[in-house]
């Protein structure tokens, strides 16, 4: 559950950077900080992975740019720009897992990004979502472990 929340909280400040125009893994720290003060309840160290969440918008931002030329490839017919940006950042949440989290089994990975499209995304995010993991997880020969 700790890590479910952390996800949640990724997509916020992804979500917060995609509006800036230099988001860089640098900014990390000071986005989850303003979001700590601004946002989070006052358990948030107790129901968060703050080391999880660090690590994976690092990841994020420090291969964003070919994070996205992956998904574009997967995604068929859909450039980057036309996707919502909930999606495409869950997106980016599910690529980073199934490349650099190799203690995450892919199909948590992608349950939970499911879970996110269907809580914050439209009525056709999750199979969206959950057809362009499912093709990385494959292209990346993650099998369910």
């Amino acid at each position: 559950m700790r890590r479910r929340k952390s996800r949640e909280v990724a997509l916020q400040v992804l979500f917060a950077l995609e509006n800036q125009d230099n988001a860089h893994p640098d900014a990390v720290d000071g986005e989850v900080t303003a979001y700590l003060k601004n946002f989070a309840p006052a358990n948030f160290e107790e129901i968060t992975d703050l080391p999880y969440l660090r690590r994976l918008l690092k990841g994020i931002l420090s291969e964003l740019s070919g994070i996205d030329t992956e998904i574009e490839k997967l995604s068929e017919h859909w450039k980057l720009y036309r996707m919502t940006k909930i999606d495409r950042n869950i997106l980016r949440i599910g690529m980073e897992e199934l490349k650099n989290f190799q203690d995450i089994p892919p199909k948590v990975t992608l349950d939970e990004c499911v879970e996110l499209a269907k809580r914050f995304g439209n009525e056709d995010s999750s199979a969206f979502v959950n057809g362009i993991l499912d093709k990385a997880r494959q292209a990346m020969g993650r099998n369910d472990e």
